[in-house]
């Protein structure tokens, strides 16, 4: 997809918002405080992609698998088609029931297979899978070194964050020329 991935829905106009198409080789921030609507946002955009025939990975830091596609599904997204086309995969810190794995970390999204099968990849929440123990400045070059040393830069990326990555639109747009990075920031109260 050359000039992007389409996501447009009839039911509403978000798409027409946002420019009609996100673009190939591109990464998104979507960043709103807890209780923000970034979760909401990244399921409508996923929804959009997937009904314009795009094929995506959705990791979900939140909820299980179950529960993400229960989500999705109860907010008038039916997903499970898409999962049985392949056309979604759904990755969960929680499996598909309840069981939590704490020692995922970003690296092990980004490295995982499913990351070269997927046109666009959306991380919810990225924020919850960076080392806790790194500064805001700290996981701004985490990105920066992953995304400049790795050939999934022909992928879309949105990640939804709590958390400002202040400094990567800055490393980005000086080291990475061939992506294009997109801060999208929910407004406080929606």
């Amino acid at each position: 997809v050359e000039d992007g991935f389409e996501f447009t829905l009839e039911q509403d106009s978000l798409s027409s918002a946002m420019g009609a198409r996100l673009p190939n080789r591109s990464l998104w921030m979507l960043q709103a405080e807890v209780g923000g609507g970034k979760s909401l946002i990244s399921q409508r955009i996923i929804y959009g992609l997937l009904e314009n025939g795009v094929k995506v990975l959705a990791v979900t830091t939140e909820l299980t698998t179950r529960g993400w596609i229960e989500q999705m599904e109860s907010i008038g997204y039916p997903v499970t088609e898409h999962i049985a086309s392949g056309r979604l995969m759904v990755f969960s810190r929680f499996g598909v029931i309840a069981e939590t794995r704490d020692d995922v970390g970003i690296f092990d999204v980004l490295d995982s297979d499913a990351i070269t099968k997927a046109d666009v990849v959306v991380i919810d929440t990225a924020s919850s899978l960076m080392p806790s123990d790194l500064d805001t400045k700290q996981k701004d070059e985490v990105l920066f070194l992953y995304f400049n040393n790795n050939e999934v830069i022909s992928k879309l990326f949105l990640f939804v964050s709590e958390c400002k990555f202040q400094t990567l639109s800055k490393l980005v747009k000086i080291k990475l020329s061939n992506m294009v990075p997109v801060f999208f920031k929910t407004p406080t109260t929606l």
